[in-house]
């Protein structure tokens, strides 16, 4: 993860990831592309590999707007077969600065990816730490 001033009032953040299983992992613990507006499992492989880029804007004290996107692909060998799958997400959110003196936001965020839109509530980052 990785955060970044641009200007006073324009913020970067961004989020790559990559994870690997072995042969012997059962299936509901082998890796799977995280990003917001793609549903948890559905992209599955051996392997994944995703990345998410954010810009948020204060254009208020206490109020701002951000845009993300990102994409993602999973392999996975079946039956000595090589299958991979790929997806993309985006959206945008607003966000309300609850505490100053620690710079805690919350806000909502909505995102596209292969399904319908989805309608997260953020409290601080909207990624897990690894």
């Amino acid at each position: 993860m990785y955060f970044h001033p641009l200007a006073l009032s324009l913020f970067l953040a961004a989020r790559g990831a990559v994870q690997r299983s072995s042969g012997d992992t059962p299936f509901f613990l082998r890796p799977f592309v995280q990003l917001r507006g793609v549903p948890a499992l559905r992209f599955q492989g051996d392997q994944t590999a995703s990345a998410e880029v954010e810009l948020r804007w204060q254009f208020h004290p206490r109020f701002s707007a951000d845009v993300f996107g990102g994409a993602g692909v999973a392999r996975a060998r079946v039956l000595s077969r090589e299958r991979e799958e790929s997806v993309t997400a985006d959206g945008f959110g607003f966000r309300y600065l609850l505490a100053r003196q620690y710079g805690l936001h919350m806000g909502l965020d909505v995102a596209f990816g292969p399904g319908d839109p989805v309608l997260y509530v953020v409290f601080g980052s909207p990624w897990l730490r690894p």
